[in-house]
């Protein structure tokens, strides 16, 4: 039979001492740099936007992806995918060396090299040059054909950040183990232009972003990951409920 090993959210005032942060206040660091990407550990800043032109697109900076979470220091890479307005895919997932990885640890300041997410809770700038379409795989197992695609985006935040307690939630006897949710922006507004089949698109439309750490394997430890939003005029309602498998040895997480 598969041990229990109790999880529960980061809430109690050790939790605030351990991560550093304040209850009731979330301040721009907390976007910046916060692991150190040791083996066994991921971080990634993800956005992604609803474009009034009937297209998507989702970006994320990772520090390493499903492949290379069990590898020492950082493996930098960018996954791309915009769907167009007739729902042709474009995707790409740019993976470049640790040399080209630079971070800051006071706000969200991610650079790999030419490509870039820099912010302050408030506004994100977005920049990912065009990929040339080397990498048809988006980071989390899945394939396919790659395209060039970029984007050069701005998300002004309309609402304001949300992290569970301290910041996430811990696992184990020790509470050694750790998973993370920054919800830097719930809702924002986004304009720029998008790269895609041969042409720069402008666009405008509502974005998200959030940031998230860990060293929790997602193919081990969860059963499911709900996750959804919706708005409500004034109100943004997030959906975030993680399941962890029965049978494995972090059973009891919700």
């Amino acid at each position: 039979m598969a041990k229990t090993i109790p999880a529960r959210v980061m809430d109690q005032p050790k939790d605030y001492t351990r991560m550093g942060t304040t209850k009731g206040k979330i301040s721009a660091w907390e976007d910046g740099k916060r692991d150190d990407d040791r083996a066994g550990v991921y971080e990634w800043w993800y956005f992604d936007m609803i474009l009034d032109d009937g297209s998507k697109a989702v970006i994320h900076f990772n520090t390493k992806d499903n492949r290379t979470i069990s590898k020492d220091g950082t493996i930098p890479s960018v996954v791309i995918k915009i769907t167009a307005p007739d729902g042709q895919t474009y995707k790409d997932n740019v993976i470049l060396t640790k040399a080209d990885a630079r971070f800051g640890s006071d706000r969200c300041d991610v650079h790999f090299g030419p490509h870039f997410v820099e912010g302050n809770l408030k506004e994100y700038q977005i920049h990912v040059a065009p990929t040339g379409g080397v990498n048809g795989s988006d980071g989390a197992g899945g394939s396919g054909s790659a395209s060039n695609v970029g984007a050069d985006l701005t998300l002004t935040s309309t609402s304001q950040p949300w992290r569970p307690g301290a910041g996430g939630f811990t696992f184990g006897a020790d509470e050694a183990g750790y998973f993370t949710w920054l919800c830097a922006v719930p809702r924002g507004k986004v304009t720029g232009t998008l790269f895609y089949a041969g042409e720069e698109h402008s666009v405008t439309g509502a974005g998200y972003h959030d940031h998230q750490w860990g060293n929790m394997a997602h193919n081990t430890s969860w059963d499911h990951w709900l996750w959804g939003r919706q708005d409500f005029g004034d109100y943004t309602l997030v959906i975030f409920d993680i399941g962890a498998q029965k049978n494995s040895v972090t059973s009891g997480c919700r």
